[in-house]
């Protein structure tokens, strides 16, 4: 059964929904609620939230957020197909409410809702890099600004594909009347190849408060901590992240004669050459590869375009001669100061530890 539209642009019609509603049983759009709960009730805070939950579909999100004891949520959808499926599965709970309504066009008085919440539906009305749909966002944007209370939260799950978390960065993130927050999480409660972002963004009372200064609190993969990233970075930092996510979920597996090749940036001394690139090679032989195993060794500096440090064929004899499952080769790119060798080890210690074939019996 194919659900997905013919055209992007059908994402953006109830038409479709409608159908997609008729065909499809319960779907969801990255990962269930054991995937973020502990992100997701920091942002929710009290139990006792007036949460409205945008583009709601037949997710169980919002069932989910009941039985733990969320119960003043209002869910709405632009497809009445779907609402009243799922009214019809929810008489049970009669302290949730569900409409159906354009978020583009909401009845709601202003500042009624403590928390919106978004799962994916930005994702789907952007769909397309058109004038069309980015007049749509603002329009979205400006709605739900004008439902949340001051210091009410939008709650947004998304993939963040770059012209989507370009239009969060210039319409809320660097709007001064909003405290935002971006974190990473996994989906573990299924096999996925997303890799999805949770936000909140916290609206300021418009009198007698200082309004912050533009930027994000931002946790990726990686990162020891969360760290405050101003406007100018985040986009960056968040496509940086995405790629190692990309990177990772290809390394989890050690695949005979795999190469892969990873750049590290650094923003702070040169934007257009990479500081390092690792190369992280699987050996061909499978006595190897079941050793589960791993090295790394960093070039010396002026070798890195010879043999044994830039071909494939080079990586693999070295590999050989170090006996192991995988080995991490890491090159040193000109134009960046890279310091002595124990900086150079400590810098990249962590990506390298990041790329170690699961249950590796070895530290490289």
């Amino acid at each position: 059964m194919d659900l997905l539209p013919s055209k992007y642009s059908e994402f953006n019609t109830k038409e479709y929904w409608d159908s997609f509603y008729q065909k499809s049983t319960r779907f969801e759009w990255y990962g269930r609620l054991s995937d973020f709960s502990a992100l997701l009730y920091k942002y929710l805070g009290a139990k006792t939230a007036k949460i409205l939950m945008i583009g709601c579909g037949n997710s169980s999100l919002s069932c989910d957020l009941y039985q733990a004891g969320y119960k003043n949520i209002t869910n709405i959808d632009i497809s009445d197909e779907v609402v009243e499926q799922m009214k019809q599965q929810n008489t049970e709970k009669p302290e949730m409410e569900w409409v159906c309504m354009d978020m583009l066009n909401m009845s709601f008085e202003n500042a009624t809702f403590d928390v919106v919440l978004d799962k994916g539906t930005l994702d789907a009305l952007y769909s397309e890099q058109t004038a069309e749909c980015g007049a749509m966002v603002i329009k979205m944007f400006k709605e739900l600004g004008r439902v949340t209370k001051p210091m009410g939260k939008y709650v947004l799950i998304s993939l963040f594909q770059e012209h989507i978390i370009r239009a969060v960065n210039e319409f809320i993130i660097g709007q001064d009347n909003y405290l935002s927050e971006i974190q990473e999480f996994i989906i573990r409660s299924e096999e996925s190849k997303y890799f999805p972002f949770i936000s909140c963004f916290t609206k300021m009372k418009d009198v007698g408060q200082a309004k912050p200064t533009a930027k994000a609190v931002m946790k990726m993969k990686g990162w020891e901590k969360s760290t405050a990233v101003p406007t100018s970075e985040i986009v960056e930092k968040v496509l940086e992240s995405q790629r190692l996510g990309q990177f990772l979920d290809k390394t989890n597996k050690l695949r005979a004669g795999q190469r892969i090749e990873l750049n590290c940036w650094d923003a702070n001394s040169n934007t257009e050459i990479p500081k390092y690139t690792l190369f992280v090679v699987d050996a061909h032989d499978k006595d190897l590869l079941v050793q589960r195993t791993c090295a790394a060794i960093i070039c010396p500096v002026g070798k890195e375009h010879t043999y044994y440090y830039k071909t494939e064929e080079g990586n693999q004899e070295l590999l050989e001669t170090a006996k192991v499952s995988r080995l991490v080769v890491v090159l040193r790119n000109k134009g960046h100061n890279h310091g002595e060798l124990n900086m150079v080890q400590e810098e990249v210690s962590g990506k390298v530890l990041q790329v170690r074939p699961p249950k590796c019996k070895t530290d490289p």
